[in-house]
């Protein structure tokens, strides 16, 4: 009796196929997808580009972490070592050079889904999870040596939400849980006024301090209005319109 298969991504090829017949095989397999979407059956109406975008788009992400899981086995076995050039030497290496010289993807595409079917890949759930990408952001807590991340919960956690959570949210969280586990550095605001602008602000809010402990002794809530005269309410002025004009041309 045939064992039954408990997951999609051990798949087990025939053993009576030939590599010539693989070949084929994937070829067609190939055309087919081709042959139902190019260039040139393109739909007009909006549903169903919308449609095919959505069915794409999810296509070529699950398309991208079987692709990982293959590529994975090649370089933990070293199997690239099995091509070979016409006089018999060993075509590759590497296994970076293998995937520059055989594949049409990009090396660092290629090695990031590796991490994430390293790391993902045996969650029963996402097996035909087609959003894999959003899992993307949390890969340098996964992959850090820092003992305190909880990177087990992690990962139960963003694969129990991964279909409700937007790509955003989920790089949002896990910027948060780079920033606490010190994998960043809180980032210090950088000052946009002059010293000279600093030091009359400071004055003027010594000041402001001073006048309003004066006005709360006497049972006078202190209105800032009444506190600076209008020199120091025309340095602020100027201060909050540098600050305005600093910040849009950051946007």
């Amino acid at each position: 009796m045939t064992e039954p298969i408990k997951n999609i991504f051990d798949f087990p090829t025939k053993p009576k196929e030939s590599m010539e017949e693989r070949q084929t095989k994937a070829a067609v397999k190939f055309l087919e997808l081709v042959d139902g979407y190019n260039l040139k059956n393109c739909p007009k109406d909006y549903e169903s580009l919308k449609l095919e975008a959505i069915y794409l788009a999810g296509f070529a992400q699950y398309s991208t972490i079987i692709l990982a899981q293959r590529c994975s086995i090649i370089h933990e076995k070293q199997l690239y070592l099995k091509d070979l050039n016409e006089d018999g030497t060993v075509k590759y290496k590497d296994f970076k050079s293998w995937v520059e010289g055989e594949l049409s993807i990009s090396r660092q595409t290629v090695y990031k889904y590796m991490d994430l079917y390293k790391y993902f890949g045996h969650i029963e759930s996402l097996e035909v999870s087609n959003s894999y990408s959003k899992l993307i952001p949390l890969l340098p807590l996964l992959k850090s040596d820092n003992k305190e991340i909880p990177k087990r919960k992690i990962i139960v956690k963003y694969c129990d939400e991964i279909e409700i959570k937007s790509a955003r949210k989920i790089s949002d969280e896990a910027l948060e849980l780079k920033y606490k586990y010190g994998l960043l550095e809180t980032p210090q605001e950088e000052l946009l006024l002059d010293p000279e602008d600093i030091k009359a602000i400071e004055k003027i809010s010594a000041k402001i301090a001073s006048k309003s402990s004066d006005l709360m002794k006497h049972g006078e809530y202190p209105c800032l209005i009444s506190v600076y005269d209008e020199e120091e309410a025309k340095i602020l002025q100027r201060a909050a319109v540098k600050l305005r004009d600093e910040l849009r041309s950051k946007r």
